[in-house]
């Protein structure tokens, strides 16, 4: 697995469900004390009923091998969930399961697709990540002005390494691109 997939998987903190289902909570106390095979028949519980932040931590645990065999293709699935209802974390998770080969094939196009969506809800991280997509021209044609706007807004966000590749970019770029880059980023407004 890819050291930065691992990182992000690493760093995703398991969500409280904004749904107050006892189930849900018994999952976190047992996730919570190391009780993984507990923690996810609870989960599984209010995940059937349509719960993304459940959905989001089976993805999760089925990623990291927690209470189960680490199982990738099955992570994904329990991502897709979380992200089909709009939980940007889940649908960073699944652009960067695109863009690394992480249980699905390598799309480029499908990553940018779903980074696109959580950086539209605000969120740093993906906000950075499509920046990088543009950048390199991975899944999408080159375009130095939005991999800028996407750099500044991730460090607005506090994204870290974001105003160095937002600085390095702008090396490259003329004052008018800059200016446009600069005009689209303050008009912009999370979805």
């Amino acid at each position: 697995m890819n050291p930065s997939f691992r990182i992000a998987l690493g760093a995703a903190a398991l969500f409280f469900s904004a749904l107050t289902h006892a189930d849900f909570n018994e999952g976190m106390d047992a996730y919570s004390h190391g009780d993984f095979p507990a923690a996810l028949k609870e989960f599984k519980t209010v995940a059937d009923s349509g719960d993304r932040y459940a959905q989001f931590n089976i993805g999760v645990m089925y990623a990291l091998g927690q209470g189960v065999h680490k199982d990738e293709e099955t992570a994904v699935v329990w991502y897709r969930k979380a992200a089909e209802q709009g939980l940007a974390l889940a649908q960073f998770n699944l652009g960067q399961a695109y863009e690394e080969a992480f249980g699905v094939p390598r799309d480029e196009a499908v990553a940018v697709n779903w980074y696109r969506k959580a950086a539209e809800q605000d969120y740093p991280r993906a906000q950075f990540n499509l920046g990088l997509m543009y950048a390199r021209g991975l899944g999408v044609k080159p375009d130095i002005v939005q991999a800028y706007k996407w750099f500044h807004l991730a460090a607005l966000g506090g994204e870290p390494y974001a105003e160095r590749n937002r600085d390095n970019a702008e090396k490259k770029m003329t004052a008018r691109q800059i200016n446009q880059a600069m005009a689209q980023a303050s008009s912009w407004s999370p979805k």
